[in-house]
């Protein structure tokens, strides 16, 4: 995996750590693909005037190719703006979300190899918690 300088540092609130999304984009199902984000309403990028679609208080992007920052697609003055709180690509092998208020970043994820990465990266202090069925 290729190391991002910044990749050690702690995110700000609402943002996944850089070391995780490194690990995103290493494990993304193909870099030229689909992918979807949401970014949370609140945070100062609004400004511009755009109208993009939302579902509660996140707007919806759609981009070709995985980007962590900004993404081509995004309306214009977005590019390099806050990360998203949920990227997803759209084959739906992983989710990656991170409220808006917090550290910690959630991966839902059916690719094992992305799991294991993720839990084997000391740095990102990762828990596996699995879903059960209680029916």
């Amino acid at each position: 995996m290729q190391q991002n300088p910044d990749s050690l540092s702690l995110p700000e609130d609402g943002s996944a750590p850089p070391r995780l999304l490194d690990l995103l984009k290493d494990h993304a199902p193909d870099t030229r693909e689909v992918f979807l984000y949401a970014i949370w309403e609140g945070f100062d990028m609004w400004d511009a005037g755009f109208d993009a679609p939302k579902i509660g208080p996140y707007y919806i992007f759609e981009s070709d190719g995985l980007t962590l920052g900004g993404w081509e697609g995004a309306p214009e003055g977005l590019e390099s703006a806050q990360p998203a709180n949920v990227i997803a690509p759209l084959d739906g092998t992983w989710l990656m979300a991170t409220p808006i208020d917090s550290h910690e970043t959630f991966v839902a994820s059916m690719d094992s190899a992305l799991t294991d990465a993720i839990l084997a990266d000391e740095w990102l202090d990762a828990v596996l918690a699995r879903c059960h069925d209680s029916a």
